[in-house]
């Protein structure tokens, strides 16, 4: 089944995950993997220390994210996706170059659309708009990513500061457009 006309608005989350979590954290996640997704509405919105597996990044290794939407293997598309006016401040991942296994540190995103990639799934005619993004740090960083099928998407009239990563060479971007 699919989800459509859903509005998310003027919530504060904070503290979401903890340094002990294993795996990746979300505040908010729209997937797209059983069913097309329509008029999806994430605005106004406050989002404070979100944490994806940080004490011990070899073990509890995880990307945080204050907006996911996507997976990479989505098959199905988002439409009408508005990311407006939210506040995206101290997302954290971990840091610890990879080792063995893929275990090691991971991204910090504020608004990632990771969606479609290998399973053709596309987030079509998204506004992503008037968003504050601050204070990001992870193995790599994105305070937004476009990091999937993701045509005709608008990024505008963002603020982006503090976007800090520990990869050489480095992987810190304020707007990453991949596999587009």
């Amino acid at each position: 089944t699919a989800d459509n006309d859903m509005t998310i608005a003027d919530n504060i989350i904070t503290e979401v995950g903890t340094n002990a979590d294993a795996g990746n954290t979300h505040s908010i996640y729209v997937s797209a993997n059983s069913g097309a997704v329509a008029n999806i509405t994430i605005e106004g919105n406050r989002f404070f220390d979100i944490r994806g597996g940080v004490s011990d990044p070899v073990v509890n290794n995880g990307s945080a994210s204050a907006v996911l939407i996507g997976d990479s293997n989505a098959t199905n598309d988002v439409t009408g996706l508005s990311i407006a006016n939210n506040c995206i401040e101290k997302v954290r991942a971990a840091i610890v170059p990879f080792q063995s296994g893929n275990q090691g540190g991971k991204g910090a995103y504020g608004i990632l659309l990771g969606i479609g990639g290998s399973g053709g799934g596309e987030a079509v005619d998204a506004q992503i708009t008037g968003n504050d993004i601050r204070d990001l740090e992870g193995l790599w960083a994105h305070a937004i990513g476009l990091e999937g099928n993701t045509p005709s998407a608008d990024v505008l009239n963002n603020t982006i500061d503090d976007v800090v990563d520990h990869k050489m060479p480095s992987d810190a971007v304020a707007v990453l457009l991949e596999d587009n």
